[in-house]
């Protein structure tokens, strides 16, 4: 592992296998199976690591959907394909949100937009004040925006990505999405190329694509990211977190609470006010006039605008 500037974090060197990786789809489950991840969750892991692959990445537009939603804590990590079983999903919130669990995501602002979402059944372009008094799950942190404030010091190009965050503080060896990528170019939504040097095949995935994969390989990538978060989160950044107590309340109640507002207005947009906004034009272009009228009229401006006007006269 390289050693990294951090004056607060401290890489640690951790299991890139959770203890168990489970990949439920179609008719291998019953819908009460899932109370185990809610019911059977331990406080002491401290939340409940969760990831969503979804057909696009917009929650705003009602066609992007989730396809696979990951959890993780010390367990293990699951997943479950919401193509073959979508009436999971709804479910899977409901449990969630009755549970109070709390919930702790990469980037939560992602997530979190397609939960809130269909928990509430949203549909875009509602207004924002009633939006705002949906039901909101308990999410616990997000360990991007976490990673970000407490490594500040780190060093210039630092890159806060899972991917990245992965090799730099849970010590794992950087291997790539190798079967996903492959499947991905193999079907069309990628193409493969020879690098010169080595002579070995280089995938180059389209990964915008990558929710069309099968569950057997997109379900253990989304466990994957699960299991990262989980272990970014108790083993490296909460840590650290603990030891400030004022930087907890700033995280959880101040940046929490900015991120749901946030939310609220990518899924319900701005309301604006549209007589005023035309009022506050004519208010702009006087004040604009008065400025273009202040400049030309001053003396240090004026005589050279004199002279410009004569130059020009005495051309034409």
């Amino acid at each position: 592992m390289r050693e990294l500037p951090f004056a607060l974090l401290k890489p640690v060197t951790c299991a890139d296998t959770p203890p168990s990786v489970e990949l439920w789809e179609g008719n291998c489950f019953q819908l009460t199976d899932l109370d185990q991840i809610w019911k059977d969750f331990d406080p002491k892991d401290v939340a409940l690591a969760v990831d969503l692959e979804t057909v696009d990445n917009r929650a705003h537009l009602l066609d992007s959907l989730p396809v696979t939603i990951g959890f993780a804590d010390s367990r293990g990590a699951i997943s479950i394909d919401l193509r073959s079983r979508p009436e999971a999903w709804l479910y899977i919130l409901e449990g969630l949100y009755a549970h109070s669990t709390p919930l702790v995501g990469h980037n939560i602002t992602f997530d979190a937009s397609y939960v809130y979402r269909d928990c509430n059944k949203i549909t875009p372009g509602e207004e924002v004040m009633r939006i705002s008094k949906g039901r909101w799950h308990n999410w616990h942190s997000c360990t991007y925006a976490m990673y970000k404030q407490l490594a500040n010091e780190a060093f210039f190009g630092q890159k806060y990505g899972l991917k990245q965050a992965e090799v730099d503080l849970l010590g794992w060896e950087e291997k790539g999405d190798v079967e996903l990528d492959a499947w991905l170019c193999d079907n069309g939504y990628g193409k493969w190329t020879t690098c010169k040097e080595t002579g070995m095949l280089k995938a180059h995935a389209k990964k915008d694509e990558m929710w069309r994969a099968p569950h057997s390989i997109l379900g253990k990538y989304c466990a994957s990211d699960c299991w990262a978060t989980w272990n970014l989160l108790t083993q490296v950044l909460w840590p650290v977190a603990q030891r400030f107590p004022a930087y907890i309340e700033l995280h959880q109640k101040y940046w929490m609470h900015l991120t749901r507002w946030l939310i609220y207005q990518q899924l319900g947009g701005n309301l604006l006010d549209v007589e005023g906004t035309k009022k506050y034009e004519q208010v702009l272009l006087a004040k604009q006039d008065e400025a273009r009228n202040n400049f030309f009229s001053h003396p240090d401006v004026a005589k050279h605008v004199e002279d410009f006007n004569s130059q020009c006269i005495a051309q034409v």
